[in-house]
């Protein structure tokens, strides 16, 4: 199996990290500073091929640092060449799939098929070595390869040779031993069956006297019985006791309550005055007393009420006025403000005639009077803006072509001017032209005439200077030409500067005139009209505006007068009519007429109510006065009939007296009944069987000395019984006890028992004993033919990588706690045991060949990578070089990883033997390493 690549989506520090291409790398060298992930990468690849551990991932080591899920993809090229993606994600439990081409399949948290025969801890132990796991191989992961390789225990179904030997062995210990240690389970039985015969006595004693017991027993219940159902014996004495203590008080207290019922019939055959006569006296007396008195306060209530019906003539008249007077009660907090409104509108007006004053003096000619008022009221605000606007549009433009010819007859003046300096200049510069031309001729004749170089020269000089001398006079005509034109356009365009100011002044003057319309009869200010200023506009604005609202101001003050002089005259009439004569205010006035109608309406309300209610007290008035006669109609009726009750003297009194002596005699006879119902519900059986004896003649009553000699006699019964009890429970406990404990018959039955299990025992550890050393002396044939070529090629591994200083690797089975490794130096007479004082590298060197010796026997399928993390960091070059070299021969037929932190040192295994490098994504130094 070689992996091709892998896709890590988050593992640890690895996040979105994506590697291919590695189907043909034998060697694959992961290059990566510390803590950037080289081990997060190999237990990602562990759990793609083995599952995740554990299998949560809020307990797993490698959950993301920057969180999220662990998982991603890993793609595996078969012996076969086929090729497989291993997908794994572990969220809340783990998730895999295993996708060969087809559909894929679910692979839960298995391992892949191809490692499910090897285990994972001895996959990290044998296949993925770091620097402290190659100094040793655990001693469980050397059990196990043990026996694997040589106890036959190459598949998970078999138990290893040496687990077997050892559970047989034990088994046999626990049946038997030959020495005294341990407690083996013939040990124990024969000492049971010892102890068993030993038992036999006392178990014949015990039987022995169970039987005494039983008849112990049997007497003292006999005597018990007597004791208890004799003709002097407890019952009979109970008996005795019961009928004096429970039946003679009953007919006892019936004989009495048969007496007290028998006294009142003779008084009251039928009792029919009322239960308490006395306290129905007192009632029908008080009843009495209440119904006059009540009577008496109706009558007067009556009067009251008629009285109260009756208004005098001033109420009258307050009523009559009700409306006007709420009326102007109603408007008295209205008025309150009504007379404060008037003193702030008057404020008010007397500010705004400042204002207007103020105003009027920064716009108008004269003051304000009715005809300046009249006009700025009929001002129109929006036409006089728009007027005053276009005056000032007119008057801007009106300035605009003042400051336009002002430009104009400047530049016309400049213009002249430039056209007489030009004239002085140009005939100056005409002459002189003039003169360079015909020096120039001259010089060329001269040229011609002389020939030679001097007359070359004057040719060129000449030719020069007339050149020279005929472009100034072009010069100065052509400029004569160009004043002249300037100064043309200059007249021209101020003719027109001169033009468009007259028409601008002309427009500027008609806006005026307009907004003097506008104004209407208002004398302004001439000066605000020679040119437009902003500050005009808005004064007249405001000025308007002051006038309008001081006139709305007035219009409200005489509508809010008119309301003050409305309730004044509404008051006199009130006044008037109720011939008031009152000082103060309208309030005050108000308040008092308000306080008398409340009361003249409390003396309405009540004349209303005293007549709605008359009605009704007369009903109740006649109503008591019937009560109060029924009343004394019954109270003569009950003195009458207890008057009658007195045969001899006819006295209401002693009457009453007789009655209640007859009353508590019943009341007696019937309370101690209902006592005798409550303390003895069975009162009716017990006498009439008390009635029963009582005929017969048997005696229920005794005497003190009659009771007490019973009792004694019971007691002393009771005390001989209890003993007898005890007795008897005493026995009972024995006997019981007696035959909780195993009998003669029990025990030789546990003897024979025993003995056929030891016999058992003996087979059993015989049988144990015989396959132990069978199963020993197979696992021994079976060293003997594989463990030499194991030992073999890890002695060969270990020669070439320590260059023959060691040549042979050896097992010592012979200690009884386990298997030892031995290595010989080249050159000595015996082996020595692997471990100190052997040095670091040395102990990596021998694992490694042990290792490397063992893949190949411990896989079942596929050959998997191997994994070694800074393996060769305490190796001498010359080592590190020569384990390299293994490695390169393995990695045909077994793909390699090496991890590492040193660049140079991953560069030069890639130089040696053809690895493959690959970085970790956040590697720091990566200068100088070139994949291969």
């Amino acid at each position: 199996m070689r992996i091709a690549g892998w896709r890590v989506d988050a593992f640890g520090p690895l996040r979105d990290w994506a590697v291919a291409d590695l189907a043909q790398a034998g060697i694959v060298v992961v290059v990566g500073d510390n803590e950037t992930g080289k081990s997060a990468l190999f237990e990602f690849l562990a759990a793609a091929l083995f599952g995740f551990v554990p299998t949560t991932a809020d307990q797993h080591p490698y959950t993301p640092w920057e969180g999220g899920s662990p998982g991603g993809r890993c793609d595996v090229v078969l012996a076969n060449g086929s090729r497989v993606g291993v997908a794994r994600r572990l969220t809340s439990r783990a998730a895999g799939t295993l996708d060969a081409g087809q559909s894929p399949s679910d692979l839960a948290n298995r391992p892949v098929p191809w490692v499910s025969g090897l285990p994972r801890a001895m996959f990290r132990s044998i296949h993925a070595l770091t620097q402290e796991e190659a100094l040793e191989v655990r001693p469980e992961t050397w059990a196990h390869v043990q026996d694997r390789l040589f106890g036959g225990a190459s598949y998970a179904f078999l138990r290893p040779a040496r687990e077997a030997v050892e559970e047989l062995e034990q088994g046999a210990s626990d049946l038997w031993r030959p020495d005294r240690r341990g407690k083996p389970q013939a040990a124990a039985l024969r000492a049971r069956i010892r102890d068993l015969r030993g038992e036999l006595g006392p178990a014949a004693e015990r039987r022995a006297r169970i039987l005494a017991i039983d008849q112990e027993l049997r007497d003292t219940e006999a005597r018990l019985h007597e004791m208890e159902h004799g003709p002097a014996g407890l019952q009979e004495i109970d008996v005795r006791l019961e009928r004096a203590d429970a039946v003679q008080p009953v007919v006892a207290r019936m004989e009495a309550i048969r007496v007290l019922e028998a006294t009142a019939a003779r008084v009251l055959p039928e009792d029919e005055l009322p239960a308490d006569p006395r306290m129905e006296e007192r009632d029908l007396a008080r009843d009495l007393g209440a119904a006059g008195g009540r009577v008496a306060g109706l009558a007067a209530e009556v009067a009251k009420r008629k009285a109260a019906m009756e208004l005098d003539d001033p109420t009258r008249a307050l009523l009559a006025q009700r409306d006007p007077i709420e009326r102007l009660h109603l408007e008295t907090r209205l008025h309150l403000e009504d007379v404060e409104r008037v003193g702030r509108m008057d404020r008010a007006i007397q500010t705004a005639d400042g204002q207007i004053a103020e105003l009027a003096a920064r716009v108008l000619a004269g003051g304000v009077d009715d005809a300046a008022r009249s006009a700025l009221r009929g001002l129109g605000v929006a036409e006089f803006r728009g007027r005053f606007e276009r005056w000032a549009e007119a008057w801007q433009v009106r300035d605009d072509a003042a400051a336009a010819a002002e430009r104009a007859h400047h530049e016309l003046g400049r213009a002249q001017a430039a056209l007489e300096a030009g004239r002085g200049a140009r005939g100056v510069v005409g002459r002189r032209g003039a003169w360079g031309l015909i020096v120039g001729l001259a010089l060329v004749v001269a040229g011609l005439l002389v020939g030679g170089p001097v007359g070359s020269a004057c040719l060129a000089l000449g030719a020069l200077a007339a050149g020279l001398g005929a472009g100034v006079v072009w010069f100065a005509r052509s400029q004569r030409g160009v004043l002249v034109q300037a100064c043309a356009a200059a007249e021209r365009v101020h003719a027109e500067a001169g033009t468009a100011l007259q028409r601008a002044d002309t427009r500027a003057a008609a806006a005026r005139e307009a907004l003097r319309a506008a104004l209407g009869g208002l004398t302004v200010a001439p000066v605000r009209l020679e040119r437009p200023v902003a500050t005009f506009a808005t004064d007249s604005e405001t000025l308007h505006a002051a006038v309008v609202e001081q006139d709305g101001i007035a219009e409200d003050r005489r509508e809010v007068t008119a309301r003050i002089e409305a309730r004044d005259t509404a008051l006199g009439g009130v006044r008037a009519a109720l011939a008031l004569e009152l000082t103060g205010d309208l309030v005050a006035h108000v308040r008092v007429l308000h306080d008398r109608l409340q009361g003249a309406l409390e003396r309405a309300n009540g004349a209303e109510r005293a007549a709605a209610e008359l009605p009704d007290l007369r009903n109740r008035l006649g109503t008591e006065e019937k009560a109060r006669d029924g009343a004394q109609l019954r109270l003569d009726s009950l003195r009458a009939r207890l008057a009658a009750l007195d045969r001899e003297g006819a006295d209401a009194e002693r009457g009453l007296d007789i009655l209640e002596q007859a009353r508590d005699a019943r009341r007696r006879a019937v309370e101690r009944r209902a006592d005798l119902e409550r303390e003895t519900p069975e009162w009716k059986a017990r006498l009439a069987e008390g009635e029963r004896l009582a005929a017969a003649g048997v005696v229920l009553a005794l005497s003190s000395e009659e009771r007490a000699a019973l009792r004694r006699r019971r007691q002393d019964l009771a005390g001989r019984t209890a003993e007898l009890q005890q007795d008897l429970g005493r026995l009972g406990e024995e006997r019981q006890r007696l035959l909780g404990e195993p009998g003669p018959a029990h025990i030789q039955g546990d003897i024979e028992a025993a003995e056929a299990e030891l016999d058992d025992v003996w087979r059993a550890h015989d049988r144990l004993v015989v396959l132990a050393a069978a199963i020993r002396e197979a696992e021994r044939r079976y060293r003997e033919r594989f463990q030499s070529p194991l030992l073999v090629a890890a002695t060969a591994h270990l020669q070439r990588i320590t260059h023959q200083r060691y040549d042979l690797l050896a097992v010592d089975d012979t200690d009884p706690s386990g298997a030892r490794l031995l290595v010989r130096r080249r050159g000595a007479d015996f082996p020595i045991p692997v471990g100190r004082p052997l040095s670091r590298g040395a102990l990596q060197q021998i694992y490694l060949a042990l290792r490397l010796a063992l893949v190949d026997q411990v896989e079942t399928g596929e050959p998997l990578p191997l994994f070694l993390d800074e393996m060769f960091v305490n190796w001498d070059p010359g080592r590190a070089a020569g384990g390299v070299a293994i490695l390169a021969d393995l990695a045909p037929m077994r793909q390699v990883f090496l991890f590492t932190a040193d660049p140079t040192w991953a560069q030069r295994v890639a130089d040696q033997a053809g690895a493959r490098i690959v970085p970790t994504p956040v590697l720091t130094d990566w200068a100088g390493l070139h994949p291969r």
